[in-house]
């Protein structure tokens, strides 16, 4: 247990050195994304990565700074799999303790007002707005962009507890697909089921309201690799499944 602001440093070259933030969900942990470390941006991050083929890439001394209080994570992991270490770490500031940090993360989720096209066709949606971000059910979405050529399926591993998105494929439906909302305000938890395409694993912030997951629009259309636009005049949203 630590401060804001926080300091993670490599004391050693690493293959891996990732931080995560996490929200508690009850009597797990959701990951709600991760962190860039100090001095990096997001596309020299990935390439440095896409670059190292197993090899040791991350330098003595590359450090990440937390400067909010949460919970997070911190993995790094030796070249060729030769072992590792993680930590979680709770980091107090702003008058937020461990005590109130480590309580389930409940937030209200309030309908969402925006059009929604996809492909140029109207559609309604049951989102939500969440601290300033849309978050739709990921079922949905799959169901929108079915038949084209941005299809997904969504399959659920019960033993795992874990989601699973299948790209390239078509969508099954399990009902209640794209089903209207009844235009009222939700109590949303923090989902803490993890998320993979493939057999990588996505820390995306996502919420279970009613029983279903939701996820920010433009984090799941983005590893799905489908534009996602926004008209500011006429609060549109805009959905490309086709190229």
């Amino acid at each position: 247990m630590c401060q804001a602001p926080a300091k993670v440093t490599a004391v050693d070259e690493l293959q891996t050195f990732e931080v995560t933030k996490y929200l508690s969900a009850g009597n797990a942990l959701a990951a709600q994304g991760v962190m860039l470390p100090d001095g990096y941006t997001q596309e020299s991050w990935d390439a440095l990565y896409f670059e190292s083929e197993g090899e040791a890439v991350v330098k003595v001394g590359t450090t990440y700074t937390i400067k909010e209080p949460g919970i997070y994570r911190a993995l790094g992991m030796y070249p060729a799999i030769a072992g590792g270490a993680e930590v979680y770490l709770v980091v107090e500031g702003n008058g937020q303790t461990a005590a109130s940090l480590t309580k389930p993360q409940y937030t209200t989720a309030v309908p969402s007002a925006a059009k929604v096209l996809v492909n140029g066709k109207e559609m309604a949606f049951d989102a939500y707005t969440i601290g300033g971000n849309t978050y739709f059910k990921l079922r949905d979405v799959a169901a929108a962009v079915n038949g084209t050529a941005k299809s997904f399926n969504v399959t659920w591993n019960a033993n795992a507890k874990a989601i699973s998105l299948q790209g390239g494929t078509a969508y099954v439906a399990v009902g209640g697909e794209l089903a209207a909302g009844d235009g009222t305000a939700k109590q949303a938890l923090p989902s803490a089921s993890p998320v993979y395409r493939g057999w990588m694993e996505y820390a995306m912030p996502a919420y279970t309201i009613n029983g279903s997951t939701y996820f920010k629009l433009r984090d799941l259309c983005s590893l799905m690799d489908i534009t996602v636009g926004w008209d500011d005049a006429t609060k549109t949203i805009t959905v490309d499944s086709t190229k």
